[in-house]
């Protein structure tokens, strides 16, 4: 029954775990963002936006 007790307390630490390490890798991704020239203003997630070909003589499509 005392394992039982100690149940919470373990997930709370792994919870605390799983927080302070995903902190961490994000302020390095922040860094190497700086590092390499990429303003923390960009967005760093999602598709770049799709650019319809351009094909001379055709008019572009409304």
């Amino acid at each position: 029954m005392a394992f039982l007790a100690s149940v919470p307390i373990l997930l709370a630490l792994v919870a605390l775990l799983y927080f302070v390490s995903c902190r961490i890798v994000d302020h390095q991704i922040r860094s190497a963002e700086r590092e390499y020239g990429r303003a923390p203003s960009e967005p760093t997630m999602g598709p770049e936006p799709a650019v319809p070909p351009v094909v001379p003589g055709v008019p572009a499509p409304r």
